[in-house]
């Protein structure tokens, strides 16, 4: 590389000008400027390792959505949930416990989770007398006529959660886990104020967010170094 003292021994002999030798200065300070590495981001997203996280859950995502169409066409849905429930938690001893794929992990979290609340709630539709349930039920997929069904599903659902964030450690478990308890404090409210408000049901939904909100900032503000699950966790 040409250093000043050289540029400068240039100019005295006549070699080059003191406007070429600016311009070589500003031409190395800027191709300088383009080599230099990027800052490193604080916040390190650790849910794709590589392209075979994206790979395997593409095939975790085709299998097991042909197993549940050619198993609801063979038995009934509260077979076809349980089969879900059980492939996913074994597919998560291999991909989650051995290999520790993130991606994967989190896809098969989200399966078990699915499906451990639609069994709850497919055998207690099965075995409620029939009666006229709240219509937005059939708009969210629920099968359960009255609300204390789907908090009593969200409650199991939490519980086995807690198993299985025990045996697996996905971050991300949590999360759902809270899900499942919002469902049941929202389901418990509804079912003692069937006829509450619009904006009551609004401010319901207002407070039981911002708690949320709340939860995931003491993950996030606990951890600032962003070394240990609660990151992972916040966010």
């Amino acid at each position: 590389m040409i250093t000043d003292a050289v540029l400068e021994q240039g100019v005295v002999r006549g070699i080059v000008t003191n406007q070429q030798v600016s311009d070589l200065r500003k031409l190395a300070h800027d191709m300088a400027a383009a080599a230099a590495p990027e800052p490193e981001d604080d916040e390190k997203l650790r849910f794709v390792t590589g392209f075979s996280d994206i790979f395997v859950t593409l095939g975790i995502g085709l299998f097991t959505g042909a197993l549940w169409f050619l198993s609801k066409q063979v038995t009934g849905p509260l077979a076809t949930w349980g089969l879900l429930v059980v492939v996913s938690w074994l597919l998560a001893e291999f991909f989650t416990r051995r290999r520790r794929m993130a991606l994967p992990s989190i896809v098969l979290l989200c399966l078990f989770s699915v499906s451990l609340f639609k069994v709850a709630d497919t055998l207690f539709a099965a075995i409620e007398p029939v009666n006229l349930k709240p219509g937005f039920l059939d708009l969210l997929g629920i099968a359960s006529k009255s609300m204390g069904s789907v908090v009593i599903s969200a409650l199991l659902t939490m519980v086995m959660l807690a198993v299985h964030y025990w045996r697996f450690r996905v971050p991300i478990t949590i999360a759902a886990a809270i899900t499942a308890l919002v469902t049941a404090v929202l389901g418990t409210i509804f079912s003692i104020f069937p006829d509450l408000p619009q904006w009551g049901v609004a401010l319901v939904i207002f407070v039981t967010g911002c708690a949320v909100f709340v939860l995931a900032m003491r993950f996030d503000l606990s951890d600032p170094e962003r070394v240990t699950r609660r990151n992972d966790i916040a966010f």
